[in-house]
Order: structure tokens, then sequence, then C-alpha cells
């Protein structure tokens, strides 16, 4: 729904993931012409929430604009979030910087896991990761980053190294100086290198939770099958959120179980939502269907009227239907009435049988029936375009026309 709608009463989107905001290349054209393209905003307890059009609002307000133009839609919070998300990615695409910080305050304030992130913003779970490793690096290291001297390519790379405690991050930064110095020149050139420290790193792992597997499951006697290998990972995995969960403080372990809640909540009041919207969608759905075909009920009577006056009204009746169920527009009506008067005229007996009529003649008369067929089909598609000083030159001819072919005809027999 489109309205206007007064600047003050719109606030920025929570969701929005530039951190920079270029307002000169629309600056000029806004000034010219005004805001052509509408904002998207939604409603919210007494104000409207931005979804699209960031720029566009800031530059109103520099501008002084008292109103300006918004299309309203109705859509939850995780919809309104992927929109925003989506709809600044097909404009222009974000920093490193922007993902990153967007994929942190996805975890951090929305609670969303890795896994969850990647679904949302339609990248790998390793892409997830690496962007949010750049946060367990120093801040120097960090700079080096949003101004592009280390990829997130190269942290990528690096990802094996990142949870292994202190010892390990002394080795990230160690690596990463090599990069910067010029001593690895390319993120496949520090794979390389990394590979039998990743090759140890790997064995060390496998070694401890070998000899943690043998206290929370005694039945797993030895890795062996990858079978082994998967009840060994879910034990590891219990024992994680176990020991998570016994170092939370009582105030943490509320804020999950009141994050949790909201979460049910959210999830239920959704599903209801949804099972709303799509009761109101089939009862719009079936009330416009029932209005169109009412509208094309009348188009069609007098598009028939018009088109078809020389049928009878049995055929008119019958061509009214067909038109509303097949969407005919007036040039197919014409068509239509054609195909009925030739059919009917294929079954019109002839006035003088065939057997008493020598086959000469017979040809002779065809094409008298022709014309007949001819002139009132132009008749019908022509002659209403025509002045009456025109209508009686045609009909002239047509009778010359006629008259000669019938002398023809009338001589055969004589002969």
């Amino acid at each position: 729904m489109l309205q206007q709608i007064p600047v003050g009463k719109i606030k920025p989107s929570p969701y929005q993931p530039r951190l920079s905001f270029n307002l000169e290349d629309i600056r000029g054209s806004i000034q010219r012409d005004g805001i052509l393209v509408a904002l998207t905003v939604r409603r919210k307890e007494g104000y409207y929430e931005l979804v699209d059009g960031e720029r566009r609002l800031r530059l109103a307000k520099e501008l002084g604009y008292k109103e300006i133009p918004c299309d309203i839609i109705e859509v939850d919070d995780e919809t309104a979030r992927r929109l925003v998300w989506k709809v600044n990615t097909l404009r222009q695409d974000y920093t490193i910087k922007e993902k990153a910080h967007y994929f942190q305050k996805l975890q951090k304030q929305y609670g969303m896991s890795i896994e969850g992130i990647a679904r949302e913003t339609d990248y790998s779970r390793r892409a997830v990761t690496g962007y949010l490793n750049v946060f367990k690096l120093p801040e120097k290291y960090q700079q080096y980053v949003w101004d592009g001297q280390i990829g997130i390519a190269d942290l990528l790379e690096l990802e094996p190294l990142f949870n292994g405690g202190a010892s390990t991050r002394t080795q990230i930064l160690s690596w990463l100086n090599q990069r910067l110095k010029g001593s690895l020149r390319t993120s496949v050139e520090l794979r390389e290198a990394l590979k039998p420290h990743v090759k140890e790193l790997q064995e060390a792992r496998v070694e401890a939770a070998q000899k943690a597997i043998k206290k929370l499951e005694p039945t797993i006697a030895r890795l062996k099958t990858s079978e082994d290998y998967e009840r060994a990972a879910e034990a590891l995995k219990r024992e994680a959120t176990r020991r998570r969960e016994e170092a939370m403080t009582p105030e943490e372990r509320a804020a999950k179980e009141k994050e949790e809640k909201r979460r049910r909540e959210e999830e239920e009041r959704r599903r209801e939502e949804r099972d709303e919207e799509e009761k109101r969608r089939i009862a719009e759905i079936q009330r416009k269907a029932l209005e169109d075909k009412k509208f094309l009920q009348q188009v069609a009577e007098k598009v028939v009227a018009e088109k078809a006056a020389v049928l009878t009204e049995e055929d008119r009746k019958a061509l009214i239907a067909e038109t509303v169920e097949s969407g005919y527009r007036p040039d197919m009506v014409e068509a239509r009435v054609r195909d009925i008067l030739v059919s009917r005229e294929k079954k019109v007996e002839p006035i003088i049988s065939r057997t008493t009529i020598p086959s000469d003649s017979q040809l002779l008369l065809e094409p008298l029936r022709s014309y007949v067929r001819q002139m009132r089909l132009w008749d019908l598609k022509v002659a209403s375009k025509l002045t009456e000083r025109e209508k009686k030159e045609a009909v002239t001819l047509f009778n010359e026309m006629c008259g000669n072919i019938v002398r023809k005809w009338l001589n055969t027999l004589k002969t």
C-alpha cells in the first residue's frame, strides 16, 4: 500500500548491515526530480520501520522533506531481516567488514548458529566461520583484514588453528606476518606451508578425543570404523553441551531459558500468523476469481452483442460461455463468429440438387456460394466502418459479380 508518511515517523532498520552510505550518487537526481522510487517500510507500534531506502531517507532528512512516498508491507521480524540483507546485496555487495560485523550481530544479538547464519545469508558454513574468525584476531590484524592486506581466504586456510589455544594463536599471527611480508604470496602457498602443521594438530586432537572417549563411552574401545568415530563425535558433543551448561552463571542460565521461551513463543506466533495469512489469501483469491468471472461475463456479453448480432440466441449464449471460459479477446470473438457462420453454411443443403446440374455448372455455382459467405463476413467486419455511399457502391459491385456468375451458369444449362 503506497502512501505519504512523515519523515519523523520512519526509523532505520535494526537489521541494516551497511556501516557507511554514499549519498552523493543520488543527491543530484533527488534534488532535481524528487524521490521517484518509494521507500519500503513496515508498521510498528507508533512508527514505521524501514526495510529498503536508507540512503533516500537520510537524504530526505538532509533536504528538509516533511513527507516521503512509502510502500507499506506486512512482514514479521525474520522476513524483514532477510529482506534488508538481500535487497542491499542485489544493489551493491557488502564489504568484508560489513559482512563480518553482520554475522557477529546475528550470532550474539539474535543467538543464531553458524549453520543458521549460512542458511539466511546464502553463504557456506566455512565462509561464515572465516568471517567470524576475524574477531579472534587482535584489533591491529582486524584492520589489516578490513584494509584488504589479509584476505578471508587466508583465514579460511588458518581455520584449523583458531580453536587450538594460546600456542596456536601465536602460530596464526606468525603465519599472517609472513603473508604481510610477502614470504607467502598467496593463500594457496599458505595452504601448502600449513599442511604438516594442520596434520600434526589433527592427530593430537584425535588422540585427545580417544582418551576422553574411554571415560565417556567405555564401550568404544578403539576408534576403527566410521561408526566408531560417529558415536565418539556424538559423545563428545553431549559432553561439550554439559560442560557449557555447567560453566554458566545463574544469570546466563536464566537468560538462556528466557531466550528459548521467547523463541518458542515467537515460532508459535509466526505459525499462527502464517495460517491466518494463508486463510486470508485463499479467501482473497476466491473473491477475486468470483469478481473476475462476473466482469468477464459482462465483457463477454457486450462483445458478443457487438460482434455476433448475426448469430442465433442459442449460438450467442454458447459463445458468451466459451468467451468467459477461454478469455477470448474481441478479435478472437470475431474469429469464432466467422467459424460458426462458415460451419452453418456447410450444413445448409443446396437449393438445387447437385444431381440435376452438370458438373461444369456446379463448379460455376460454387464461387457464388463462396461470394455469399464472404459477403456475410465482410458485412460483419467491414461494413460498419463504411459511409452510406461506400456501402451502396460495394453492394452494386457485389450484385454485378453474382449476376455474372448466374448468367454463366444459365448459359451452361442451355447448352
